[in-house]
């Protein structure tokens, strides 16, 4: 990631875009906060290993609560009981 100052970004937006379009994110420092350009892609690979890791979390804690008893397990008949 390469890192910039907002004054420099405004200077020269082209070469922002020019290396965020080639897959290299841009790291640009403002007065009170930062900021990262990428490509689409680039934040939408992002997002998909985010949600990865959040739904990995999930399965982790339901085979805890399968290994520590914390599971019901319910027949279909029962299920279908549940509905009436």
């Amino acid at each position: 990631m390469r890192p910039t100052e907002t004054d420099e970004s405004k200077e020269g937006i082209k070469s922002v875009i020019t290396l965020a379009n080639i897959g290299e994110p841009v790291l640009i420092h403002g007065p009170s906060n930062k900021f990262v350009i990428m490509t689409e892609d680039n934040y939408n690979e992002l997002m998909r290993v985010k949600h990865n890791a959040e739904y990995l979390d999930m399965l982790n804690e339901s085979k805890l609560q399968a290994r520590t008893g914390k599971i019901r397990i319910t027949s279909l008949e029962e299920m279908k009981a549940f509905e009436r």
